[in-house]
């Protein structure tokens, strides 16, 4: 139930509690005006001044030494050997074509034939998907 920055300065907790009473009575067809309110969920926007956000630059460094592994990508009976790029070694600039894996704590991208990667100035992976 949206609530104003009025309604609160004013501290009218009645006519709050009205309108509250009035949305649920709205949605679901009933209300009870003598049991109590529980909060369950609290939504705040704000808007404000910030300091503008800079974000960091990859010194541009084109390519990297891949380790190869055999993975399984297309066919789950027979694994391909694929180049496994370690996305700290990565610096802007960067072009990975697929099949391939960037590796990096918590996840791991992964290019199938087709798919080209390029590391953005500020770290973003870029990718064009062959297939799309």
């Amino acid at each position: 139930m949206p609530v104003t920055r009025d309604m609160i300065k004013r501290g009218d907790r009645q006519k709050i509690r009205s309108a509250f009473d009035a949305l649920y009575e709205h949605r679901y067809a009933h209300h009870s005006p003598d049991e109590p309110v529980e909060m369950v969920n609290i939504r705040l926007a704000a808007i404000g001044k910030r300091a503008k956000l800079t974000f960091p630059k990859l010194a541009t460094k084109t390519s990297a030494k891949p380790k190869r592994r055999d993975v399984y990508l297309d066919d789950s009976r027979k694994p391909a050997s694929c180049p496994i790029y370690q996305r700290p070694q990565l610096g802007a600039g960067a072009r990975i074509a697929g099949p391939a894996l960037i590796e990096e704590h918590g996840t791991t991208t992964v290019l199938f034939k087709g798919d080209v990667c390029r590391l953005a100035r500020s770290g973003e992976l870029l990718i064009d998907v062959g297939g799309a």
